[in-house]
């Protein structure tokens, strides 16, 4: 099944889905979403609904995600947590293959 496939069937698609736990794994090119997607309607008995699923996709090439919303409870305080390849120092990114030796491998 497709992503698409899957937004086809659910009330709300992914609408105001909320992203619990991610897991990437690009040796084996996939991840693992863990989610509460929105299932309520107008003519639900609760139509703020939310149920927990698992979506799994394969033959990931590469992860992009959005910043959560600084109201969230992810984010308590509105900073957002940064994770990059780049030397906070704003000059290594003139010059990123300088950056990417600074990182320490095993």
């Amino acid at each position: 099944m497709t992503l698409e496939e899957l937004e086809s069937v659910l009330p709300n698609g992914f609408h105001d889905a909320r992203l619990v736990r991610l897991t990437l794994d690009y040796l084996d090119r996939t991840a693992t979403l863990h989610m509460q997607l929105f299932v309520g309607t107008p003519e639900s008995k609760d139509p703020e609904e939310y149920k927990a699923a698992i979506v799994r996709l394969t033959g990931l090439c590469f992860s992009s995600i959005d910043l959560p919303d600084s109201n969230e409870q992810f984010v308590p305080d509105g900073s957002p947590v940064s994770v990059s390849g780049y030397s906070e120092d704003s000059t290594g990114l003139l010059k990123p293959n300088e950056s990417i030796v600074a990182i320490n491998t095993l």
